[in-house]
């Protein structure tokens, strides 16, 4: 009997020390995942904010409403990363070097970027002249007007908007500054 006590005591402990590096060893990769997400979504928002001329993008973005409006395109999802949308090769090249997951057409020629999905949402939302706003109350544009129809969108500002604000207007200047010392030297 006290051999089977030992037995059994052996492998309850067993279990447990299974079950701790089984927790611990999940518990890093969650990490990791969110370490890789969070870098991965800082560079994005690099590219988008600091590197992408808004105005180019803007352009883009009225050539797919026009296209829309003229039932050249549908409105809806169209993947462009991951699984193309077979459309996605007619989309101007602004948009394609950009790399967002999916490019969205509203139903009034509403143009929106998803660069990043999933827990994590940010990109950017056209609309053009004419759209009908606010389709509903509490209804917003976006978080940050980048230029007049071009707006940047990110779910960091649900949480705490002021701060998260001038982290945006940070990563935004210091782009600019970047910017301007590449241009300095290929003068």
């Amino acid at each position: 009997m006290r051999k089977k006590k030992k037995i059994i005591i052996f492998v309850a402990i067993t279990l447990v020390i299974a079950s701790i590096i089984c927790f611990v060893s999940q518990f890093w990769d969650v990490v990791l995942a969110i370490q890789i997400m969070s870098r991965y979504k800082n560079q994005g928002q690099i590219r988008l904010l600091c590197k992408t001329d808004h105005q180019v993008l803007f352009d883009a973005c009225v050539e797919l409403s026009r296209r829309f409006a003229s039932g050249d395109l549908k409105s809806g999802q169209y993947n462009v990363r991951h699984d193309p949308h077979p459309d996605v090769a007619g989309f101007p090249k602004a948009i394609i070097d950009l790399g967002p997951n999916g490019v969205t057409i509203g139903d009034y020629g509403e143009v929106r970027l998803e660069m990043m999905g999933g827990m994590d949402h940010f990109g950017v939302s056209f609309y053009p002249v004419d759209y009908k706003k606010p389709p509903f109350v509490g209804f917003k544009l976006g978080d940050k007007k980048l230029i007049d129809g071009l707006w940047y969108y990110d779910d960091g500002y649900q949480e705490r908007p002021e701060d998260y604000d001038k982290r945006i207007d940070a990563l935004i200047q210091k782009g600019k500054i970047r910017n301007q010392a590449e241009d300095q030297r290929n003068d």
